[in-house]
């Protein structure tokens, strides 16, 4: 069964808060991402909807890249999308010159609108609702929460049961009021459809509501309608406004106190507990920070200990390759093959006047002598020569004396 209630027409709901609240969870609406750049784009579009000469669209264009594209190229790093890479070509490799083609550049730009989708919130008449929220500030979100999304499902704008869309009358069917949970009659007579097929319509378009508080937020909303209607009753018996808003906030402090005891001893107890899980974090981290310094120091040391290992084994090894080269010859391998040597052919020297060739001279051929030739020429040279006198030795009966004389 669905309990409607009118819309209110006050700037401020808890619909609107919610809705500012979820959309305060855009990533991309105050960053640096290449979908900032994007959203940036879209505002300037939607705040200069239109340019009717070329020095317009010029003008636009620059404005674009000394506030928002040039910020993003300077601090544009890692690794890129298909599209980012697409977007800053369209933009620093445009040759545009006349209008028409500044509005297919333009177009261009404004396609890539995809790298944002699906936008939270939907859309308005083909405008983004986040767009619309940081542009303009509307006070009424959760009433044009997903509205073009809406539409596409059921034409919100339109009276349920006639399709009539004069003199309406916007009825919301189920909390949080928004587009996606609320149906509009008209005022003529036409009455709400049974329960059955009011939630096969609004089910196809429950993607598109605001999602519901939970129950504690809910419970509050309650509470706060009941004060204040409490409080409305009260001032319309002509008592005086401020004995009436002390005599409700008396009652409803008595009503709530045990509940807000409750839930206040919960949060201090919920705080010491974070509190000694930080404490014992922050020890665990200190003790943590102490064991990575001692391995850090031994790792030092053992590394330098495995240097002057090394140095030593190359010291060691260039002596024994030394020793090794001195004793012995080198060793030719396949991988160290021995020197090539090249044989060049002999050259004869090149003879001039005044460089003749060196004069030989030809002796007559000597003939090999007989095996009797050489032995009578061996017996000729052993005989003594006739100037040598044979030698004699002394008589002993001669005179020494006389010898001598």
């Amino acid at each position: 069964m669905f309990i409607c209630h009118p819309l209110p027409t006050t700037a401020m709901s808890f619909e609107h808060a919610h809705a500012v609240a979820l959309l305060g969870t855009v990533p991309w609406i105050q960053d640096r991402s290449f979908q900032n750049t994007v959203f940036e784009w879209l505002k300037l579009m939607h705040q200069h909807p239109q340019c009717k000469k070329k020095q317009d669209y010029e003008k636009l264009l620059e404005r674009f890249r000394n506030n928002s594209f040039n910020r993003f190229l300077h601090q544009r790093q890692g690794s890129t999308t298909q599209d980012e890479d697409a977007f800053v070509k369209v933009v620093c490799a445009s040759s545009a010159s006349t209008k028409q083609e500044y509005v297919q550049l333009f177009q261009q730009l404004n396609s890539f609108k995809r790298v944002l989708e699906p936008i939270m919130g939907g859309h308005l008449n083909n405008v983004p609702v986040v767009l619309l929220w940081v542009v303009e500030s509307p006070p009424n979100l959760n009433e044009i929460w997903y509205k073009d999304e809406v539409d596409s499902v059921r034409d919100s704008g339109v009276c349920i049961q006639c399709s009539g869309s004069k003199t309406l009358a916007h009825v919301s069917c189920s909390p949080p009021r928004c587009p996606a949970t609320a149906v509009s009659l008209c005022r003529r007579g036409c009455q709400m459809l049974e329960a059955s097929a009011l939630a096969a319509a609004l089910a196809k378009t429950q993607p598109y509501a605001l999602t519901p508080f939970g129950p504690l937020h809910h419970k509050m909303e309650n509470e706060l309608n009941d004060l204040f209607t409490h409080f409305v009753q009260q001032c319309a018996g002509g008592e005086q406004p401020t004995t009436v808003y002390n005599a409700v906030w008396a009652q409803q402090h008595a009503k709530h106190s045990d509940t807000l005891n409750t839930v206040l001893a919960e949060l201090h107890r919920d705080v010491q507990q974070t509190r000694a899980a930080l404490q014992s974090a922050e020890t665990a981290l200190h003790t943590t920070k102490l064991s990575l310094h001692k391995t850090e120091y031994q790792l030092s040391n053992t590394q330098q200990e495995l240097d002057r290992l090394k140095a030593m084994q190359k010291s060691w090894e260039r002596s024994r390759i030394s020793l090794c080269n001195q004793g012995r010859q080198p060793q030719y391998t396949p991988n160290n093959p021995p020197p090539r040597q090249y044989h060049y052919p002999p050259q004869h020297p090149q003879y001039t006047p005044n460089n003749p060739p060196p004069r030989q001279y030809h002796y007559p051929p000597q003939h090999p002598q007989c095996r009797w030739q050489t032995w009578q020429t061996q017996r000729e040279s052993s005989r003594p020569s006739p100037d040598m006198l044979p030698y004699q030795p002394p008589h002993p009966h001669q005179n020494t004396a006389t010898f001598y004389q």
